[in-house]
């Protein structure tokens, strides 16, 4: 009689790959931008002062030193990107 019978061996099921895993999706936390003093959140309002000129609008994002803000110029689907370093912000 044969020592290692296949017979006897535990059926030893395949782990799932990790990537099948069903997980929570990541929830990116919302920033504030500091500047002077004083908090700014998405959707507020703000008069931007820049060195081509002087722009209102929404914020849209802010990202760790960069925020893209939706002018109220005549087109409303326009978008303009600021670094926040060196920028001139007023609350409207």
């Amino acid at each position: 009689m044969p020592r290692n019978r296949k017979a006897d061996r535990k059926i030893i099921e395949p782990k799932k790959p990790k990537m099948f895993e069903n997980i929570e999706p990541y929830d990116v936390p919302k920033t504030k931008l500091k500047k002077g003093g004083i908090f700014y959140n998405e959707g507020d309002r703000v008069h931007i002062s820049y060195t081509d000129g002087d722009y209102e609008g929404v914020i849209l994002n802010i990202l760790s030193s960069q925020i893209i803000v939706r002018l109220d110029e005549n087109d409303p689907d326009q978008d303009r990107f600021f670094f926040t370093t060196g920028l001139k912000m007023k609350k409207c």
